[in-house]
Parts: C-alpha cells; sequence; structure tokens
C-alpha cells in the first residue's frame, strides 16, 4: 500500500497542475501552480522557478529545466544522513529529515546554502510553512526510527531562518503529511482522519475548526480552494471554504495490495 500512496502522490501533483484545463480553476490560478511548483509535504522534489531540486535521503540534485524538453544536471549537494521531505518557500527550502528540518538558502538558485537546523526527536517528520511559521508533523513509528512514542504537531518560528526556534505542540494520534493556504492549515492525521486548523491570527497558537475522521488521510495539496488529498483507501479531490469547511467533488478507490 505504501507504493500506492507515493504513486498517487505523483498523479496528486500531475492533478494539480491539469486543473488549468478546466473551466472552474481560473488562469491567474493556473499561472500560480505552474510558477511555484505545488506539491504535497511527503514530497521528495520540488521546482522552483526554472530549477528542480530532488532529494535521496543524504543528497539533493539541482536541475535546470528553463527547457522543459532538455533538463539538464546541475550539481549534487550533500546533506545529513535521513533527508527525507522538501517544501520550498520564498527563497529557502525546508528538508524534513529523521532527526530535524533543514533550511537552505536559494536566493541563488544553482547553489543551495546551509543555513540552520531545528533539531527533534529521531521520527518522520514533513514540513509545511506559512509566513514566519513552519509547522512540522512528528509521527512514531516502527519506520521512523521514533522510539519515543511522540505523536505531534510542532510550530516553529523561522522569521530568521538562521535560528529557528518552537513556539509551541499539539498532541496527534499517528500524524503524516499535512498542507497550508492563506490561514487553514491541513493536517492528515492518519487513522484519526483529516484536522484542519485556523493559524490565520495566532500562528503559534492555532485554533482546530473541524475533523474528518472517516478519511485515513495521508498527504495534502490545499491551493486557492481546491484540496487534493491522498488516504489510504484512495485519492479525493474537496473543494474547501476559508472557514475550513469541505464538499467532495471525487474520489477515486485504490486497490490495496
Amino acid at each position: 500500500m505504501k507504493n500506492n500512496i507515493y504513486v498517487l502522490f505523483g498523479f496528486l501533483v500531475f492533478a494539480l497542475s491539469s486543473c488549468q484545463n478546466d473551466e472552474s480553476f481560473s488562469n491567474d490560478r493556473a499561472e500560480s501552480v505552474n510558477s511555484k511548483g505545488r506539491g504535497g509535504s511527503l514530497a521528495r522534489f520540488t521546482v522552483v522557478g526554472d530549477k528542480l531540486y530532488t532529494i535521496d535521503n543524504d543528497q539533493m540534485r539541482v536541475f535546470d529545466i528553463a527547457e522543459n524538453t532538455n533538463p539538464t544536471f546541475e550539481q549534487t549537494v550533500d546533506l545529513i544522513n535521513g533527508v527525507e521531505t522538501v517544501f520550498p518557500y520564498n527563497d529557502y527550502l525546508y528538508l524534513g529529515t529523521q532527526t530535524g528540518m533543514l533550511i537552505y538558502d536559494i536566493s541563488n538558485p544553482s547553489a543551495p546554502r546551509y543555513v540552520s537546523m531545528y533539531e527533534h526527536v529521531q521520527a518522520c517528520d514533513p514540513v509545511v510553512v506559512q509566513g514566519n511559521y513552519a509547522y512540522v508533523t512528528i509521527r512514531s513509528e516502527t519506520t521512523c526510527r521514533n522510539t519515543s512514542n511522540i505523536d505531534q504537531l510542532e510550530v516553529i518560528n523561522v522569521s530568521n531562518p538562521e535560528q529557528p526556534f518552537a513556539v509551541n505542540q499539539y498532541q496527534l494520534e499517528n500524524p503524516y503529511g499535512l498542507g497550508i493556504d492563506d490561514g487553514l492549515l491541513f493536517v492528515c492525521d492518519g487513522n484519526a482522519g483529516l484536522k484542519v486548523f485556523d493559524v490565520t491570527f495566532t500562528p503559534d497558537r492555532i485554533q482546530l475548526l473541524h475533523e474528518f475522521r472517516d478519511i485515513k488521510a495521508r498527504d495534502v495539496i490545499p491551493f486557492n480552494g481546491l484540496l487534493l488529498l491522498i488516504a489510504e483507501e484512495g485519492f479525493y479531490q474537496y473543494q474547501y471554504n476559508p472557514s475550513g469547511e469541505m464538499d467532495l467533488l471525487s474520489f477515486i478507490e485504490v486497490e490495496k495490495e
């Protein structure tokens, strides 16, 4: 089933970019998706401008994709062991690792530069960022080598990328991926479902708005009212409003192995 989930992730990214062909998806949304390379928090690659960044445990590779039919490899950047996810925000890449969050400066897109690391207990660690705050889920699971049985959402102040620090934490049941869009934080809490938080006014003291416990959520991409969600049972598309209420648009079931 795990392999199916990551196949679905690739489809999820494709589906978001394909929405530009739908009449309900405006040209402004389509252009924003194409320029920012929207992806889920469990992604191992991301596109920023004309650059593609991929990660593989202890390395980051940089590709120039200005000519999308002829991508060019530029360089390999050595990382600490255990890097799992990558999330772009402004001029930085935020890398989730099994021991913490790495921050890399990409103001020079061809030459990512290490800035800092926020450390936590050894665990699986996807991350998303909005404004001055990063949001990280920490999961206790055998594959994550988390022996402390900690399952939580951490809020990290990254207003100074050189000195990130934790400001709050919230207990969860079994968190996986997460996504953020315009003050709404969507957290996949495994068998406990999807949780929607308001982070608009006090990003360090978030408010739970809704829980959807009938979804075994794994990862999400929220964007301008459209939520693409990977779950154990398949692939969902939802429409959501600023208050975090959601309406199901479609569902594709995935056969379990």
